[in-house]
């Protein structure tokens, strides 16, 4: 059995300040429509391979908050182990 798959959402409303978190991380898409392009592709691929998506809704300032208690620079890697952190109710 294959194991589920964390994706991060954003809310539209939040998406600036993120921006200001990333603003030196070039993985991170500069514009929303980029987000969810991106997000509904890895989606699809995910989706194709028979595995189940677990959403993950992540807030700026939570994310803000994790990175500053663990000593970490906000990354979109970082990002993603915060999410799936969350997911599994381990924040």
């Amino acid at each position: 059995m294959l194991s589920p798959v964390i994706s991060v959402r954003i809310a539209l409303d939040e998406y600036d300040a993120f921006l200001a978190l990333f603003k030196d991380d070039p993985d991170f898409p500069k514009t929303y429509d980029g987000w969810l392009e991106r997000g509904l592709q890895e989606d699809a691929k995910y989706i194709a391979q028979g595995r189940l998506i677990h959403d993950a809704v992540i807030h700026p300032q939570e994310f803000a908050d994790y990175c500053r208690r663990c000593g970490l620079n906000p990354s979109f890697a970082t990002l993603h182990a915060f999410a799936v952190k969350k997911n599994y109710g381990d924040d």
